[in-house]
C-alpha cells in the first residue's frame, strides 16, 4: 500500500511539474506582467500626522446589558 501511495504522488508531482513548466512547448508568458508605474510623476498625498484624536470616548462592553434568550 505504502508504494502505492509513493507512486500516485510521484505521478501527481511529475504532473503538476510538467504543468507548471508548460511542456516545454512554447516560451512562457508572464501572466502578472501589468504596464510599469511612474511613481514620480504622481504628486505624494500630504499625510496630516498632527490630526486631532478623540480619546475621550470610552467603550465599556461590560455595561451593555446583554440581550435576552428566548
Amino acid at each position: 500500500m505504502k508504494n502505492v501511495l509513493k507512486a500516485s504522488f510521484f505521478a501527481l508531482a511529475l504532473g503538476l511539474f510538467a504543468a507548471s513548466c508548460n511542456n516545454a512547448s512554447k516560451p512562457a508568458e508572464d501572466s502578472t506582467a501589468v504596464a510599469p508605474i511612474d511613481s514620480a510623476a504622481v504628486t505624494p498625498v500630504p499625510v496630516d500626522t498632527a490630526a486631532v484624536v478623540d480619546t475621550t470616548t470610552v467603550v465599556d462592553s461590560a455595561a451593555a446589558p446583554a440581550p435576552a434568550a428566548h
